[in-house]
């Protein structure tokens, strides 16, 4: 019995699918593709939604920023106003406390000098 010419698989030979095989196959590529297409398109636009969060965010991060930045310089610019009153305070003790010694010395009339 000679093997070397008959195969399982037919391999040699040129098989020719059925018609409805062939259908099944095409219909089959297309589904694929159109859920390849749609996935496809819904990544898009879920890039580009995150894109623009991303954007916002960002914004929204610098805004945040620039305004903590602003009531940092008030919070400052207040500083050294207290520190201001209070050595304006301290100054007008000190001219205070002049004129109590002052008015405590006795006053010399010019005419009985």
């Amino acid at each position: 019995m000679d093997r070397s010419k008959k195969s399982i698989t037919n391999a040699g030979a040129q098989t020719k699918r059925p018609a409805w095989a062939e259908e099944l196959i095409v219909e089959m590529k297309e589904s694929i593709w159109t859920m390849v297409m749609l996935t496809h398109m819904l990544c898009k636009d879920f890039n580009t939604r995150l894109a623009d969060l991303e954007t916002k965010f960002a914004l929204s991060d610098r805004a945040v920023t620039e305004e903590l930045n602003a009531i940092r310089m008030e919070l400052f610019a207040i500083q050294t106003l207290i520190k201001w009153v209070n050595i304006t305070g301290e100054q007008l003790e000190h001219v205070c406390d002049a004129v109590e010694q002052n008015l405590d010395k006795p006053v010399r009339c010019r005419d009985s000098d």
